[in-house]
């Protein structure tokens, strides 16, 4: 039985940066004597948030209530193997239906190596998917092309496998599937996985609980040194010779589904703060590149249901609105200038390193609205931890340790 540790807790904090070309031999005595490394003592608090915890050298009372939005953002779907699924259009000549194959993006950056067709499908199976990869701050690229046996029922997709698509008329999805399934099987191989495509695609529900009849989809990042949020609008879009059939979300992006624009727009407001990406970094896992885990940690923080008769949260919304319009009408531009447009179009993808450079651009161009969102969201995260006692000044303390307030 362990023994209980009493918070704070001594400890010795070394900072600092090992030359390049000795860090992996040089001595700790050298490297202290030479100045490479700093060493001070002091005191390591335990902090809560919600249901999350963290060890810092600074004490902040901030634990308490989670967002009122906490229960109703759900990560999306598991849309693998991605060569089964991800396509590019071939042929569009036919009303009914279109030929495809295996897109680039997915032989390029797909951990699976295989390729499926040409082969013709039936239009009614042609969707945009948006992955992690398109979204930038309020604004996201256009989503992949993508095969996916659903339709759409009354608050979510029944899903089709491939006898069922036979049945009901689909002889040329029926055929897709029956590539899908031959390229799982060799990745299944003997696993003792026994997960089929189906329920891998639709694992707990990731894509069946997707509604096709909810206008906006506010997505955030499931992982990433900033956040990132957009509004995606769920309707048909024409790619060009073809319609894709609504926007699905896949696993890298959290989601949350609303008929309401402007709560879709308050929200991707608070969601693309610097104040509330500020808050979630001591939550977050750290990686050679920075922090990276996010998941639901934003949603520790009392963001409060939209409410139309609040001012803050209408001008929260109005911001919302006024950087969605800004970040639409410069990206051309942007992209322009990083010569990333000529890229997506030969390409039809950008690499993680280019996406995080073309969201740094974006909020470069957008600082002055996310300022203000900034000055808001303070207010409005107080506001929710003024409910719990003595909550509001642990938060204003840590937003200023963190120069967000």
């Amino acid at each position: 039985m362990g023994t209980e540790v009493k918070y704070p807790v001594e400890a010795l904090r070394v900072s600092g940066r090992l030359p390049d070309d000795r860090h992996k031999v040089i001595s700790l005595s050298e490297a202290r004597e030479g100045g490479y490394l700093k060493m001070e003592r002091g005191k390591l608090y335990l902090n809560v948030i919600g249901s999350r915890s963290f060890l810092d050298y600074e004490k902040y009372d901030i634990h308490g209530r989670r967002s009122d939005y906490y229960g109703d953002f759900y990560q999306g779907a598991t849309i693998v193997p991605q060569p089964c699924w991800f396509v590019d259009v071939v042929d569009s000549s036919d009303p009914k239906i279109v030929v495809v194959q295996t897109s680039r993006r997915a032989e390029a950056r797909g951990k699976v190596r295989a390729h499926v067709g040409p082969i013709p499908v039936e239009r009614e199976f042609i969707y945009g998917v948006l992955t992690s990869a398109e979204v930038l701050p309020f604004q996201h690229l256009p989503p992949n092309t993508a095969v996916l046996p659903i339709v759409p029922a009354s608050d979510g997709f029944k899903l089709l496998r491939k006898e069922e698509a036979r049945q009901q008329g689909y002889p040329h999805l029926a055929e897709w599937l029956r590539k899908a399934e031959e390229v799982w099987g060799k990745v299944r191989g003997e696993k003792e996985e026994k997960m089929d495509i189906y329920e891998r695609i639709d694992y707990q529900g990731g894509l069946t609980g997707q509604n096709p009849r909810k206008k906006y989809k506010v997505v955030y990042l499931r992982s990433g040194t900033h956040l990132a949020s957009s509004v995606v609008v769920n309707e048909p879009i024409n790619a060009g010779g073809y319609v894709l059939n609504g926007v699905v979300i896949e696993s890298t992006l959290y989601r949350f589904e609303t008929d309401n624009r402007e709560e879709a727009l308050y929200l991707a407001a608070v969601l693309n703060s610097s104040v509330l990406d500020d808050l979630i970094k001591p939550l977050q896992s750290r990686g050679a590149f920075g922090e990276r885990d996010i998941h639901k940690k934003p949603l520790e923080f009392p963001i409060p249901k939209y409410d139309p008769s609040n001012a803050l949260h209408r001008k929260l919304a109005e911001l919302g609105e006024d950087a969605t319009r800004r970040a639409s009408s410069q990206l051309p531009s942007i992209l322009a200038s990083l010569k990333y447009d000529a890229k997506l179009e030969q390409q039809g993808f950008l690499t993680p390193q280019e996406v995080g450079r073309l969201r740094g651009a974006l909020r470069e161009a957008l600082s002055d609205i996310i300022r203000e969102i900034d000055s808001l969201t303070v207010e409005l995260l107080k506001t929710g931890a003024a409910r719990e006692k003595g909550k509001e000044a642990g938060l204003l303390k840590f937003l200023k340790a963190n120069k967000s307030d």
